[in-house]
């Protein structure tokens, strides 16, 4: 009996002890991170703030007859270390003006510099439908290193695909056709000149 009761204490002491083991870790591990100061010297700024961001100037070129108007538009520009812009995103709601449902809308996107000259030109399609007067929101993100003389962007509607078939075509889209847009002749070109537009 003796015995018994004496592996019987051996038992909870054991048992107590790894408790309070345990428990000791448990709030070691919880305290520890608080008492001692986390240093890395060799940490850079830019690595823990995250990408730096620059939002440039955006200005939607209208044209008459045109089935749909911008709502809004803004564009974010990732840059690298050096503020040179690594990348866009792009931000666009438009309506749908006309009394018809669309399928697709094409954008001409256009960066520009400070004297307007033309620094990146893309287009940017939304192949979703909506009804007529519905409004859409959509995002690109172009992974492409830009000109780093990028301060604004010009867009403009280049084409609309309508749901039950046809589609409307800005006039800058009737000129990027014909085949004289295609290969300029001699003097400066269209797509770097600033009357060039968007």
């Amino acid at each position: 009996m003796n015995a018994l009761k004496i592996a019987k204490i051996s038992v909870k002491r054991q048992l107590i002890g790894r408790c309070s083991l345990f428990m000791v870790l448990s709030v070691s591990a919880m305290l520890l991170p608080q008492l001692i100061p986390l240093s890395v010297p060799s940490s850079s700024v830019y690595a823990q703030s995250g990408q730096k961001v620059r939002s440039i100037s955006c200005e939607f070129v209208p044209e008459e007859q045109c089935p749909v108007e911008m709502a809004s538009i803004r564009c974010e520009l990732d840059l690298d270390p050096f503020d040179a812009p690594m990348s866009s995103r792009i931000y666009a709601d438009y309506k749908n003006s006309s009394q018809r449902s669309i399928s697709a809308v094409k954008f001409r996107i256009r960066f520009v510099d400070a004297e307007g000259v033309e620094r990146g030109t893309f287009h940017a399609v939304d192949s979703a439908y909506v009804a007529a007067g519905g409004t859409k929101g959509h995002k690109w993100k172009r992974d492409f290193t830009l000109d780093p003389r990028v301060v604004a962007m010009k867009v403009r509607v280049l084409q609309v695909k309508y749901a039950e078939g046809g589609d409307w075509q800005s006039v800058k889209m009737q000129e990027l056709a014909q085949p004289s847009a295609a290969a300029p002749t001699g003097g400066s070109s269209p797509a770097t000149s600033p009357e060039a537009g968007p």
